[in-house]
């Protein structure tokens, strides 16, 4: 028979019932054990305060006793005996209003307390022995005793553990013996006192008492330790001989009742019957301190009880909870593959809410992912055979490709020329590419077949890395890209690991950033040591551009071979499409992971971690040989942050101060302050005029070059000045540093305002313009030709000259503005010269104070004799 349960409902009962009879189950026992808890320590509350009613109810006793004697006595015993007792009465009775002065008490105190308004009244009678107060006296005590014996009869012990209840019991027992003990003892110390029998009342009212005063029987009391105590205290040869001779003394007693002469002594009595009392004061000591004792152990376990019930109580709501949020994405689940079950328009029906509907829903989905396993291997097959086919088709086309580029070779080195040339050159050009195409799928084809191996070996990562970035630097700067790359100085020691497939996934990396990053971008090259550990280094390797980026949902993707963001970018910028996914799985094969972020037209990032084993270097460590270095860097503005952060992480190893500067000025300033014996410029950031200015301060620099320039290599390398190919690396960095050890303690840094003589010429005619850029070649002078107005103003403001020729002959001028600018540069230190047709066209602005004014036609001689003057 089949069930009709809903696969809902059924998950429901099975996880939610047993959670929520827990819950129930927990809970009650959480309220049962703190009900418990509370009965417990009322128990113990009742024990205590019983305590004080016995303790008032035995003092009361004694100081009718004590005062029964001090009457017969009339006046002759010691009154500090009755005094004595009286302050313990007293004691017991504030012990008393102390404790039951609660709103449960409140009828008792009441009751008690308007019976102790009398007791001071009484005691004065007492002691003025007053023989007619006898009678009332027993009747007043007595009173106050009764009301505390009929308490602690209604006292009801109700505790839910057996043992308390026997224990409270009883004590209650204990204290009720103590009070008839007390009762008895009055009675026959009147009858002794008196020396007569007693009458008919009396007898009945003693033998009445004597009868409850047997009522305390130790088989109430739980078998235990407490009753072995109380047994070892009755069981006492002291005890023993006490209460047989109590017992003597009633037989006396009895006999007296019938003749009036009994032999007893009234104060033989009376200690009796104390030591008795004492007797059962220390049983019911003893029975409240192990009912105490009890009380406390049963109370920790309710703890206990309440803790673990708590625990259960709050558990049980979690996975109620758990078990309503499952239940819930269960059902979601099931709507969902209801969904798909509707999309593929299966045939099946299938009511995915019952039990059988669900399991044929499972043997559906079992069968498909069978199906797509045998499809799976259909594909790994086909995939293997294609696999096969393109290593046997590619190198059965590289045997013949090998001849065509062997042979180009040989043609090329024939005397061919022109045209002819540049078709060889054609062919050589797309053999090369073919081949690299070609050795890609090569490539790919023994990844995807397992039959690349790691072979490590020991190389040189500073040597060997650099080599690799080094290799782009000419073809970044054919687009003018700037390669910034660090390589840590502190990989110094040998490592052992896959080193040709290391530089292949840099090669890679490098070849695709410089392919898709356009003119004057940027490339940055990360190689840098993650944490330290003697054996091992954990390197890291970034490659950064700024170039057209990829699509977000493109990146999961990225690395699929064959694949490129769209099919423009494989038209646009060629390419096979492998060379990520090549590297991928090199990266993968050495035990690392090739990542990538990368944002649309903003530039991509790619990045993964190796593990090397290290060897250590035999050579003791060098001293630091550049501590007296101080660098000084240019920057031409913020953009050139990621150049500064190089150059500091470079120079930040060496412990070489730095500092950056953005004019002469600030280089002047950093040098007059003493800080600065070295200097590195960035050619394109500095241009070729400012390059040959800083050529004549003979300040030791390094300038950092593009390998377009390597023609001009001479040109730029003297005796100051070392250039540096980019990509900058600590080799270079190194060998360039070295070069300038001897100068660096040794130069004396000249201001670079002194060392300044060049020219600005501000003339209308060309023609004029080349006779004084001659005459200020002759005087050997640099000179600054300019004909527009808005050039000569950016000139002195933005550059510094000794001289300026200005002419005023040019229409159109704001001569209020140019002086202006004119003289700022005269407070710098720079000489102005005016050219004007005749004077009087200047006299009205006479006040401009150019430092000298010509008038033309100009004589050549004076004013060659004017420069001269002051330069």
């Amino acid at each position: 028979m089949k069930l009709g349960l809903k696969t809902k409902n059924t998950l429901k009962l099975i996880s939610q019932l047993p959670l929520i009879i827990l819950f129930v189950a927990s809970c009650c026992t959480l309220y049962i054990s703190f009900d418990q808890y509370k009965s417990a320590n009322k128990l113990k509350k009742q024990i205590s305060n019983t305590k004080i009613l016995n303790n008032l109810a035995i003092n009361m006793g004694n100081e009718l006793e004590i005062g029964s004697i001090y009457l017969n006595s009339k006046g002759e015993m010691n009154q500090n005996i009755i005094n004595k007792q009286y302050a313990l009465t007293n004691k017991s009775i504030e012990d008393f209003k102390s404790a039951f002065n609660t709103s449960e008490h409140k009828k008792l105190l009441k009751k008690i307390g308007l019976k102790l308004e009398k007791l001071e009244e009484n005691r004065i009678k007492i002691l003025s022995t007053d023989p007619d107060f006898r009678r009332e006296l027993f009747e007043y005590y007595a009173s106050i005793n009764q009301i505390i014996l009929d308490h602690i009869k209604d006292l009801k012990i109700r505790s839910f553990n057996q043992d308390l209840t026997l224990l409270g019991k009883s004590l209650l027992m204990a204290y009720e013996n103590i009070e008839y003990l007390g009762q008895e003892r009055y009675l026959i110390l009147q009858m002794l006192i008196k020396g007569k029998k007693l009458n008919k009342n009396e007898t009945l009212k003693w033998l009445n008492v004597l009868e409850k005063t047997k009522s305390f029987n130790l088989d109430y009391l739980p078998h235990g330790s407490t009753q072995k105590s109380i047994k070892h205290i009755l069981d006492q040869e002291k005890n023993k001989m006490i209460f047989e001779n109590v017992k003597s003394i009633k037989s006396d007693l009895t006999l007296s009742i019938s003749n009036g002469n009994p032999q007893t002594k009234p104060n033989q009595w009376f200690l009796l019957m104390n030591d008795k009392i004492n007797i059962f004061k220390t049983i019911a000591d003893k029975i409240q301190k192990d009912l105490n004792a009890q009380i406390d152990k049963y109370n920790f376990m309710l703890i206990l009880i309440f803790i673990a019930a708590s625990i259960l109580c709050f558990l049980s709501l979690i996975l109620m909870l758990i078990g309503f949020s499952l239940s819930k994405q269960n059902a979601k689940n099931i709507t969902k593959l209801e969904q798909i079950f509707k999309a593929t328009k299966s045939q099946e029906k299938l009511d995915l809410q019952s039990l059988d509907g669900t399991n044929k829903a499972y043997n559906i989905i079992h069968q498909s992912i069978e199906n797509m396993e045998e499809d799976k291997r259909v594909a790994q097959r086909e995939d293997a055979a294609k696999s096969l086919f393109l290593a046997n088709i590619s190198h059965g086309i590289r045997t013949p490709l090998n001849g065509i580029i062997g042979f180009t070779e040989l043609l090329k080195g024939t005397d061919i020329q022109g045209e002819k040339l540049e078709f060889v050159e054609i062919i050589e050009k797309s053999s090369e590419d073919l081949l690299k195409v070609l050795n890609e799928v090569l490539d790919l084809s023994k990844i995807q077949s397992n039959k690349t191996k790691t072979e490590n070996m020991l190389f040189s990562p500073m040597e060997e890395f650099e080599n690799a970035v080094e290799l782009y630097g000419p073809k970044a700067a054919e687009k003018n890209i700037r390669l910034n790359f660090f390589m840590d100085p502190s990989l110094s020691n040998k490592l052992i690991g896959d080193l040709a497939k290391v530089k292949e996934v840099i090669i890679n990396l490098l070849s695709n950033a410089v392919k898709f990053t356009p003119e004057n971008g940027n490339i940055d090259v990360n190689i840098k040591r993650i944490g330290h550990c003697p054996t091992t280094a954990k390197v890291y390797f970034s490659v950064e551009d700024n170039g057209i980026g990829i699509q977000n949902e493109k990146l999961n993707q990225i690395f699929d071979p064959f694949s490129q963001e769209d099919d423009t970018i494989a038209k646009k910028y060629g390419g096979t499409g492998l060379g990520l996914s090549i590297s991928s799985e090199l990266v993968s094969l050495m035990g690392g992971k090739l990542e990538v972020s990368s944002k649309k037209g903003q530039g991509s990032k790619f990045f993964f971690t190796l593990k090397f084993e290290e060897v250590s270097s035999d050579k003791a460590e060098e001293k630091n040989p550049y501590l007296d270095y101080q660098a000084l860097i240019f920057s031409k503005d913020e953009n050139d942050l990621k150049y500064i952060n190089l150059m500091k992480d470079y120079l930040g190893y060496f412990n070489i101060q730095t500092n950056v500067y953005e004019n002469l000025d600030q280089l002047e300033k950093y040098i007059k302050n003493g800080f600065g014996n070295i200097l590195f410029l960035n050619f394109d950031l500095l241009g070729e005029e400012k390059c040959k200015k800083y050529a004549k301060m003979q300040i030791p620099s390094i300038l950092i070059i593009k390998p377009t320039y390597q023609n001009r290599l001479e040109e730029f390398n003297t005796k100051y000045i070392t250039p540096v190919f980019e990509p900058l690396n600590a080799t270079k960095l190194i060998k360039a540093l070295d070069k300038h050890k001897k100068l660096i303690s040794s130069v004396t840094i000249p201001s670079p305002t002194k060392e300044q003589k060049d020219i600005l010429i501000f003339k209308k005619s060309p023609i004029e313009s080349k006779i004084f850029t001659i005459l200020a070649k002759k005087l050997d002078l640099n000179s600054d030709c300019s004909q527009d107005l808005n050039d000569f103003m950016s000139k002195i403001k933005n550059e510094k000259y000794s001289i300026i020729l200005f002419d005023y002959e040019i229409e159109n001028i704001d001569l209020d503005a140019v002086s202006k600018q004119i003289k700022i540069s005269q407070n710098q230190g720079t000489t102005s010269i005016l050219f004007a047709d005749t004077l009087s066209t200047i006299e009205p602005k006479i006040d401009y104070k150019f430092t000298k004014i010509i008038q033309e036609p100009i004589d050549k001689i004076k004013l060659e004799n004017i420069i001269k003057e002051y330069i």
